[in-house]
């Protein structure tokens, strides 16, 4: 795997509220020509698990959890699909420049089995079942 960066952390729903207020689901330049045609045909306006419990257009939402519906948890990582996540990527790349000279990107698979702890990463798992975090 060639050098690459990330983020310490996972993108929260409230960093990804930005993206959201600020017309990131309007704006066809940030998405790809799938992740438009998705996001069009599924007519999202807002992440899948978020529920807007405010006057429309406040943008305020709930988020929606396997068994029931709760106030948003703003630094809980946002859950939302690849093509919202590129999409994001360009948007922060355009909204803060990248700190680097290549723009923000969503993750290949191989970096992130790169970054995931030696206990926890896709060798132990395959070594010990107790090793993978969703198999506990």
């Amino acid at each position: 795997v060639p050098d690459f960066q990330a983020s310490k952390h996972m993108i929260t729903n409230g960093e990804f509220w930005q993206f959201v207020a600020e017309g990131g689901y309007r704006n066809k330049e940030y998405w790809c020509d799938d992740g438009w045609a998705w996001r069009t045909h599924r007519n999202m306006k807002w992440p899948f698990f978020w529920t807007p419990v405010g006057p429309a257009g406040s943008h305020q939402y709930g988020l929606r959890t396997i068994f029931e519906e709760v106030p948003m948890k703003w630094e809980w990582p946002v859950d939302v699909t690849y093509y919202e996540s590129k999409a994001y990527c360009q948007w922060k790349t355009e909204k803060d420049g990248s700190p680097t000279s290549k723009p923000y990107r969503v993750l290949t698979e191989a970096e992130h089995q790169v970054i995931r702890h030696d206990a926890h990463n896709l060798h132990a798992a395959r070594s010990s079942v107790s090793a993978d975090k969703v198999m506990v």
